[in-house]
């Protein structure tokens, strides 16, 4: 059983589709990104070459099934990010667009909470 989800390199627009049976009435969603504990991120280092968690998605759109944008998120480096909607919404569906880190690193989401 996998533990989290993981785009291939190669697609070009990665998309995490989650769907229900029935209509779910949503006004959270958490996402919770990698940010690798185990990488070493010495930024207080004048000079150190990397300034971002590598791993971490930093781009994303959620959307409804209608298409509706719920959050677009761009330069996250955050592990868990909790949307708080205004107003809940209803839908069968969200799709999680998100952009690959880096050439060389893929997109992934470890989990997904929707209260």
């Amino acid at each position: 059983m996998a533990n989290a989800w993981v785009a291939d390199l190669t697609d070009k627009n990665p998309t995490l589709k989650i769907q229900w049976d029935e209509e779910k009435e949503i006004s959270e969603i958490r996402l919770f990104f990698d940010t690798d504990y185990d990488h070493a991120m010495e930024t207080v280092q004048y000079g150190h070459p990397e300034d971002v968690i590598p791993f971490c998605v930093r781009n994303y759109t959620i959307q409804t099934l209608s298409g509706d944008v719920i959050k677009e998120v761009k330069g996250n480096y955050q592990t868990i990010h909790k949307i708080k909607l205004e107003n809940p919404i209803r839908t069968k569906q969200l799709n999680i667009a998100v952009e690959h880190p880096s050439n060389h690193v893929p997109a992934s989401i470890f989990e997904v909470v929707c209260r």
